[in-house]
């Protein structure tokens, strides 16, 4: 027994997985195709009030009937959702899984090109937008009056196509299976295969305590490689600062000591911080190139003269007026105002730009990427 079903859900499938899919309040079988060995194709049109004939319950659970679909895991669940008795899954083949098993693509429409079926038993082309008009969520529009969903009413003709569509998916799977039957899948297969549909159907048991525990205990330790990863770039970074923009043989107690307090800091602080833009800040200080006090709140500073100005905008030597006050702050504060993440990377890049055409010309600090990366991983 050959079947093929067409389904509805407001449940995104790829997102969500198939069980997700069929548990949704809005979920409905819309076409049942089917077929007994080479017989034809019946479709039972569900949207219509079709039924499942009588017989064509019993030929479901009868063990002496082999029943298969291309992903049979997704007409398995689907049935169940639907059936008022659960389907037996050992009684069930994928054709899906006999062609990945032989090397074979995994969809339907792929497999078949590869075997060279006909046309008349290739996979519709236009399945995948007819799928999207009657399987899928729709937006509501004024065009389509607001609707959310697509029904057969609301195109008789597409949905004249979609049946054929289904019912030539039995067709292709068949012609499939037949061209493969050559080259069986092994018993112990098809039993690991049951097995796994079992598993994926009912779960298995876990500790929820200890997984909670694992979740818990992995986001700590990634909390705590991150700082450490961070303590390291803001060293490797200060280090190249002063290698890179110092004058060369340039003696500074004051700098020194400031440097050993940046290392006191990142070994004994909790909390990460943003050391590298006060180091820096009060590098300027140390150094003499501190900027004269902001005259207000709303002024301007420009990178390359050291002065505040009244303007908006501007090239990008010129700070506006929070990047400017969060960088003049690390200036004149001992302990500055903590940096959030959007302002972190302006206010690091105008501290070294200012240092850099103050002091040493414009000198490339490679660290600095590689502390920029560590820190964008890191929580305001």
């Amino acid at each position: 027994l050959r079947i093929d079903l067409e389904t509805y859900s407001d449940v995104d499938l790829k997102r969500c997985g198939v069980h997700k899919y069929v548990e949704s309040d809005n979920f409905e079988v819309l076409l049942f195709a089917y077929a007994f060995d080479d017989s034809d194709v019946n479709v039972i049109d569900f949207a219509a009030g079709e039924k499942i004939p009588y017989e064509l319950l019993l030929k479901l659970y009868d063990p002496e009937v082999i029943k298969t679909a291309y992903n049979a895991a997704f007409e398995i669940a689907c049935l169940n959702r639907i059936l008022d008795a659960g389907l037996e899954r050992e009684q069930w083949r994928c054709t899906s899984v006999h062609a990945l098993y032989l090397g074979l693509p995994g969809s339907l429409g792929e497999v078949g090109k590869v075997l060279g079926l006909g046309d008349n038993k290739q996979k519709l082309a236009s399945g995948w937008a007819l799928i999207r008009y009657f399987c899928l969520p729709c937006k509501p529009t004024l065009k389509n009056g607001g609707r959310v969903r697509n029904l057969p009413q609301h195109d008789p003709d597409k949905w004249a196509l979609f049946k054929e569509y289904c019912a030539r998916d039995v067709e292709s799977e068949r012609e499939i299976a037949t061209r493969i039957a050559k080259f069986p899948v092994p018993d112990k297969e098809w039993r690991l295969w049951h097995l796994d549909q079992r598993m994926m159907s009912i779960g298995i048991k876990v500790d929820r305590k200890l997984v909670n525990a694992a979740i818990e205990c992995d986001g700590i330790f990634k909390e705590r490689m991150t700082t450490e990863a961070a303590r390291a770039a803001v060293a490797f970074f200060v280090a190249e600062v002063l290698m890179r923009i110092l004058p060369e043989q340039t003696p500074h107690p004051e700098l020194h000591d400031a440097a050993v307090e940046l290392a006191v800091r990142l070994d004994v602080d909790e909390r990460i911080g943003t050391p590298h833009a006060d180091f820096l800040g009060t590098a300027i200080g140390l150094l003499g190139l501190a900027p004269p006090d902001p005259p207000h709140p709303h002024a301007g500073f420009n990178l390359a003269t050291g002065e505040w100005e009244e303007r908006q905008g501007g090239d990008d030597g010129f700070l506006a007026p929070e990047v400017a006050h969060a960088f003049a702050d690390r200036v004149f504060t001992a302990e500055p105002k903590p940096l959030p993440n959007a302002l972190r990377k302006p206010v690091v890049l105008a501290q070294l730009r200012y240092l850099q055409l103050h002091l040493s010309g414009p000198r490339t600090v490679r660290s600095y990427e590689v502390l920029e990366a560590v820190f964008s991983t890191l929580a305001d």
